[in-house]
């Protein structure tokens, strides 16, 4: 297909690239157009459209209000539908052929329209524009011999010019692959950001929660720990109390007596030795 136009004994042979019956319509085998057609819903951005069909041809223009897309060559169209199914952010294309339903035109006009379409081409390539003028010359010339050298030489004019071009082609494919590549890349890493902030944001609020909380609890474990020293106290007063009630009286009467005259002492510590256990007590203190 890329070295199309092909010549056998000076008449050009017409040749479509086929498709397979279980992925294509009738309609889609069987017309020839370098119109392609976007099916609802499809992306309303021109450039976004552009980066990733043109990887499957040259592209002429790009309607979005009505989802057409025209291509240089209807090979282009072909190798689109060969393809299926198309992905742009995760969104299957629908794309088909366009198939006109109030013209009705037959393989002749499929070929003027071909010959004029090469030709518009030619423009823009001054080698494919002497391979023409060689064929032409040929298709005229009444010489047997000039018309096979002619005719081998165009061959290996389109042949070279066919390599090329398959080249270029090559070339745009694996710049559009690039482009999509660039364009997925920074979405994701757009994405990856916005996720990093909105994490380091939830992070530093739940630090922030835990060092409230990590306060509340010392605080807490202070008082807790305060109350409970005294409570022992208290307990730990309650029971000497409560064991030694005799002590205590006899420390407090010790004290008084210290104050007391030698005699009263004297007959303070007879009536004490009438109990023997309060009078070790008072021997203790004494």
């Amino acid at each position: 297909m890329s070295n199309r136009p092909h010549i056998i004994n000076g008449d050009e042979v017409f040749v479509k690239r086929a498709l397979p019956r279980l992925t294509a319509s009738i309609p889609e085998r069987l017309i020839v157009t370098n119109r392609l057609i976007l099916q609802d819903p499809y992306p309303q951005d021109k450039t976004l459209l552009q980066n990733y069909f043109r990887k499957y041809g040259r592209i002429k223009k790009i309607d979005l209000e009505n989802g057409i897309i025209d291509y240089e060559d209807y090979d282009d169209v072909d190798r689109v539908l060969l393809a299926r199914p198309h992905y742009i952010r995760d969104e299957e294309i629908s794309v088909t052929k366009y198939s006109p339903a109030e013209q009705q035109e037959d393989s002749d006009n499929h070929h003027h329209h071909q010959r004029s379409h090469r030709r518009h081409r030619s423009k823009h390539h001054n080698h494919n524009e002497q391979s023409e003028r060689i064929i032409r010359f040929s298709k005229h010339s009444g010489a047997q011999q000039n018309h096979l050298d002619n005719t081998a030489f165009g061959q290996e004019m389109m042949n070279h010019n066919g390599k090329k071009e398959q080249e270029d082609e090559e070339e745009e494919v694996e710049d559009g692959e690039t482009n999509d590549s660039s364009i997925r890349y920074e979405q994701l890493e757009e994405q990856f950001q916005e996720y990093k902030q909105a994490k380091e944001i939830e992070i530093c609020s739940l630090r922030m929660d835990l060092e409230h909380t990590k306060q509340q609890l010392a605080d807490l474990t202070q008082e807790k720990l305060d109350l409970l020293i005294k409570k022992q106290q208290l307990f730990h007063n309650e029971l000497t109390l409560r064991l030694f009630p005799e002590r205590i009286s006899m420390q407090t009467q010790t004290i008084d007596d210290l104050y007391q005259s030698p005699s009263e002492h004297s007959n303070k510590k007879r009536k004490l030795s009438l109990s023997p256990s309060i009078n070790r007590e008072f021997d203790y203190y004494s």
